[in-house]
């Protein structure tokens, strides 16, 4: 078993529940709390929940950048997807993407679906 740094409460202390994009400190920020959480022991993985706040205010570039922290500890990134329905396709697209230009050597581990 092993915990999961909650890219959720990431945005909520570098963000807040605002519904805009991260600025550079503040992105800065989420990166050095990420890879403080995955020293101290959260596991390898960022978990991500799109389709939930504060998360679904956050880019694909955001979760990219992210991505890349995770990548630099070999570790894994655990979406939530964004959308259902009409727009689940689109958002298996993006966690692909993530993984991909987030330098993850793996396939995306969805949550539950």
């Amino acid at each position: 078993m092993a915990y999961l740094v909650p890219h959720g409460t990431l945005r909520m202390m570098a963000v807040g529940l605002d519904d805009r994009p991260a600025t550079r400190p503040e992105a800065a920020r989420m990166r050095e709390l990420l890879a403080a959480g995955l020293r101290d022991g959260a596991g390898r993985d960022v978990q991500s929940a799109s389709t939930y706040t504060p998360g679904m205010y956050a880019s694909t570039g955001e979760l990219v950048d992210l991505c890349r922290v995770v990548a630099a500890h070999g570790g894994y990134h655990s979406p939530h997807h964004r959308s259902y329905g009409a727009g689940a396709l689109d958002a298996y697209r993006e966690m692909i993407e993530v993984g991909a230009a987030g330098r993850l050597s793996g396939a995306p581990h969805p949550r539950h679906d």
